[in-house]
């Protein structure tokens, strides 16, 4: 399982773009419930490799739209990827753990621009663990 993630051809939301970020957290005893992501470390560059980092804690899932409130960073997501500008971020946990992700890029002006576009991708894998791991309970029948 992927430990650490990129979100690749992040664009800048002065051009319309906006994109929606998922994480998930692999791993857990399904019997009780699936494990928490706990804290992610992440670090946001522009397309000139200038990076902000950042870090947040969440459930067993994270959806949250990149703008001036996620991630937060000083200066703001506004600020640092400007109009025409784009960037990248990693992800990883503080801790061994499985994850997985997507990202999915919204722009109401793709239909009459060109340079716009909507699109889906999962997040690349950087590094991998092996201390991801599922119990699956099975119950036997009641007959």
């Amino acid at each position: 399982m992927p430990r650490a993630l990129a979100l690749s051809n992040l664009a800048s939301r002065a051009d319309g773009n906006d994109t929606l970020l998922v994480l998930n957290r692999i791993g857990g005893n399904l019997g009780i419930g699936a494990s928490t992501l706990g804290s992610i470390f992440g670090i946001l560059y522009d397309d000139a490799e200038h990076g902000l980092s950042f870090s947040f804690s969440g459930n067993c899932q994270l959806r949250s739209s990149i703008n001036n409130n996620f991630p937060r960073t000083a200066p703001r997501f506004e600020q640092f990827l400007p109009a025409g500008r784009s960037g990248w971020m990693r992800l990883y946990s503080q801790s061994d753990v499985g994850l997985t992700g997507a990202a999915i890029n919204f722009n109401p002006n793709a239909a009459a621009n060109a340079g716009a576009f909507n699109q889906g991708h999962n997040l690349h894998a950087l590094t991998l663990t092996i201390a991801a791991s599922y119990v699956i309970p099975v119950f036997p029948p009641n007959c």
